[in-house]
């Protein structure tokens, strides 16, 4: 008798699960939406690109400007940075 209701209670689990597997199903398909690429247009990605790239541009020239101005002369060599001693071998 154990056995009857143990595979009755397999049967309707397996019932209710293919009912519900089937119950998500739809026949209709969903509401057609535009695909949405995963990468912008090459064009509008060249445009963006050449945009930030002068404003970089843009940003750069006027980094240089005040650099230019807080320094005390234009001819003076840059400064090597300290280098720390060289070294010796104790033998």
């Amino acid at each position: 008798m154990g056995g009857r209701r143990f595979r009755a209670i397999v049967g309707l689990a397996a019932v209710l699960g293919v009912g519900g597997v089937l119950g998500l199903y739809r026949v209709e398909p969903a509401a057609s939406q535009p695909p949405k690429l995963p990468f912008s247009n090459s064009v509008e990605q060249r445009a963006e690109m050449i945009k930030e790239l002068r404003e970089i541009r843009r940003l750069l020239e006027e980094q240089n400007r005040i650099l230019l101005k807080q320094s005390p002369s234009r001819r003076d060599p840059p400064r090597q940075p300290m280098r720390p001693p060289a070294r010796r071998s104790g033998r």
